[in-house]
């Protein structure tokens, strides 16, 4: 749902975030304005109603040349980014509302932007927020 979910992707991202827009991984494609996961400045991020929402942690090396580990959990309140080696940071400015659709695109936006360039693999989402401990141990 907008309100509360999570998700986790395995990835080469091979796009670089400057100059030819940031990698979306998971992205609403129906009528919906959300993003539950993308890179932006390498960090993990959401797209809310508001704009992107990334946090000061939860980075990745563009291009990667070794599966990414990233997840993201977000709630009515807040919104948290995760990546390799477990690394967890808030996502400022969220909120409260993805403003999802019933359909989900994995690996670019509708028109096919924000395309990562990489291996996508393991890709789990919940309807529900999973705990940061949960998350932190599968990105680990």
């Amino acid at each position: 749902s907008g309100t509360q979910g999570s998700a986790y992707i395995e990835t080469t991202v091979n796009q670089p975030t400057s100059g030819t827009g940031d990698p979306v991984l998971l992205s609403t494609f129906d009528g919906g304005s959300g993003v539950p996961m993308g890179l932006t400045s390498s960090k993990v991020s959401v797209y809310d109603v508001g704009g992107w929402r990334v946090g000061s942690g939860a980075s990745v090396t563009l291009p990667a040349t070794t599966i990414q580990k990233l997840a993201v959990s977000w709630n009515a309140t807040t919104a948290y980014g995760f990546s390799n080696g477990g690394a967890a940071s808030e996502l400022t400015g969220y909120d409260g509302n993805l403003n999802l659709s019933a359909n989900i695109g994995i690996g670019a936006h509708l028109g096919a932007t924000g395309q990562p360039f990489g291996t996508i693999r393991g890709v789990r989402v919940w309807g529900v927020a999973r705990s940061t401990a949960y998350l932190q141990a599968k990105t680990a």
